[in-house]
């Protein structure tokens, strides 16, 4: 199974300048909640996937690779103020493709139990394949390898 890294931005702009700049962060937090934060980045190596939310758009968009360790520092002229813990990712996406809490909710249902998305296939489940066609025809979603 993979893990998946979710990073919730507060809107599409800090995320096109997260994507453009090749590097993700996190917006400032309380202390307490920074050492947090702090502990988990030690969890995510590189090469993990990861995928942002956006809370303006409710909608999850843009997976990425992650492509160096997390850097235990401040980091200035990427988004309007200073985010921390920044780390490199390559974009497997764009913004302008999102899915909705819903739909994400329903690739999460049939993926329950499975091992991989080829287990859904094989046991019949064809939700999932037919969510995915629908959001590929809609140019709603895109995923690049």
């Amino acid at each position: 199974m993979i893990d998946v890294y979710c990073f919730t931005s507060s809107n599409l702009t800090n995320i096109w300048a997260g994507i453009g700049a090749g590097l993700w962060a996190v917006s400032e937090v309380g202390s307490k909640d920074m050492e947090t934060r702090k502990t988990k980045s030690l969890e995510m190596p590189i090469g993990a996937y990861g995928l942002l939310y956006c809370a303006a758009t409710h909608s999850f968009t843009t997976p990425f690779k992650v492509t160096s360790e997390v850097q235990w520092k401040e980091i200035k002229g990427v988004w309007p103020e200073a985010w921390w813990l920044p780390f490199g990712i390559t974009a497997l996406g764009t913004p302008k493709y999102q899915l909705t809490t819903k739909e994400m909710t329903a690739l999460v249902e049939v993926m329950k139990g499975k091992q991989s998305v080829t287990d859904v296939f094989l046991s019949g489940e064809h939700v999932l394949l037919c969510l995915l066609k629908s959001l590929m025809k809609t140019g709603r979603l895109y995923w690049k390898s």
